[in-house]
């Protein structure tokens, strides 16, 4: 759709300019009319043509066209007039296409929620089902603020995670380092000069020496092992049986299990919350929520639960059968079901596990740095003693 560069000044002598993506320059005519604006000059803008990428849009992204759009709604602007705006002032310019693209179908008469439909792979289920749900209450207001609270936890959650992460990434890559480095160039070096001098070598030296020669010499047969290990994982990990599994794992080792699990159980809180103030049924937001969980394992189980709550069994007698989430989201939701608070008590939990969550990266982080240290020296401190042993003993023969 064109876009239209115009000047405009109303009856008390205002003067007011912009850019107005518009099917023709009547329809800009009508936009500054409709805000008492007569126009004195309009332009097409030339644009080169760009094409939207398939990228998801993230979370912060969407927490801020979702509170900008409601805020506008809730002002009594006109949808079409909203797209129109945000068209042109988004920051993201995939959004900003995406924006463009579905302004040009409302304008021919598609709603906003299929409009926004032929996106599927730039938004998350649970975006498009807001959209859905508050266009035909007439709550879209009021639905895309609750979108935006919940990808603004999102967001706030994942970079939390990121954030904690970073520390032992840079512990872990430096270890490698320093074991390649030694491996390629140092060992090399001793070992010549044990050579030259005829030195005698414990055993455990000699075969730091052999994997030495290895890794100087036959590299390309580690990086060939290393690379079909890696396709072969992927390979695995991308079937569902494997998928599942892995994601399952993720939630059984000792160290992670509980700050995994405050991680869904945050987000499942948060989402179902959205669904249910939203006036969404308990099944639907279920089914949603599961696709959104990011875990094979426990999007299986929620669809368990989604079957069972179908059937006319109670939410938290099946969220207590597949035991993913701590007992707290079963006690809330029950309370819930039995107060027909259910929304309130999953926004409850959901701020409960926030809470919990940094809890848990800040006791994972303080647990896992002197780990890291441990297990640097733990690989390194072995590999100088096998180095500086021979020398010692070169030394001593010497006296």
């Amino acid at each position: 759709m064109p876009k239209y560069k115009y000047d405009a000044v109303s009856s008390k002598g205002e003067s007011i300019s912009g850019d107005y993506i518009a099917p023709d320059e009547n329809s800009v005519v009508t936009m500054l009319k409709q805000g008492g604006f007569y126009a004195t000059k309009i332009s097409l803008v030339n644009e080169k043509n760009e094409t939207v990428s398939r990228k998801r849009v993230k979370p912060k992204v969407l927490a801020g066209f979702c509170i900008q759009m409601s805020s506008m709604i809730k002002a009594g602007i006109p949808i079409s007039r909203i797209l129109g705006i945000l068209s042109t002032e988004l920051d993201n310019r995939n959004l900003r296409k995406i924006v463009e693209d579905v302004y040009r179908q409302v304008l021919q008469g598609v709603s906003l929620s299929a409009a926004f439909s032929t996106y599927n792979d730039n938004f998350p289920q649970f975006f498009h089902s807001m959209i859905e749900t508050g266009e035909a209450s007439g709550t879209l207001d009021a639905c895309l603020q609750r979108a935006s609270v919940t990808f603004t936890q999102s967001y706030k959650l994942n970079s939390r995670i990121k954030t904690a992460m970073i520390y032992p990434c840079i512990l872990g890559t430096l270890a490698c380092g320093i074991v390649i480095l030694m491996m390629a160039f140092v060992i090399p070096q001793f070992a010549k000069l044990y050579e030259s001098n005829n030195a005698e070598l414990p055993k455990f030296t000699l075969a730091l020496i052999g994997m030495s020669n290895f890794v100087v010499h036959r590299w390309y047969i580690i990086a060939v092992i290393i690379l079909t290990v890696a396709i072969a994982f992927y390979l695995w990990k991308s079937t569902e049986k494997g998928g599942i599994k892995f994601d399952e794992l993720k939630i059984r080792i000792p160290v992670l299990k509980k700050l995994m699990l405050r991680v869904y159980a945050s987000r499942f809180s948060r989402s179902l919350s959205a669904f249910v103030s939203a006036g969404v049924s308990i099944t639907k937001g279920i089914n949603v929520t599961a696709r959104s969980i990011s875990n094979k394992y426990v999007e299986k189980q929620l669809y368990t639960v989604e079957e069972g709550v179908t059937r006319g069994r109670e939410l938290s007698g099946e969220l207590e059968r597949i035991a993913v989430f701590p007992s707290m989201i079963v006690y809330l939701s029950k309370l819930g079901e039995e107060s027909g608070t259910l929304d309130e008590m999953f926004a409850q939990a959901a701020d409960y596990f926030d809470d919990e969550t940094n809890t848990s990266i800040a006791s994972f982080v303080a647990m896992l740095e002197p780990l890291m240290i441990i297990l640097m020296a733990a690989i390194v401190i072995p590999i100088v003693i096998a180095i500086i042993l021979p020398v010692f003993n070169m030394y001593n023969t010497m006296l």
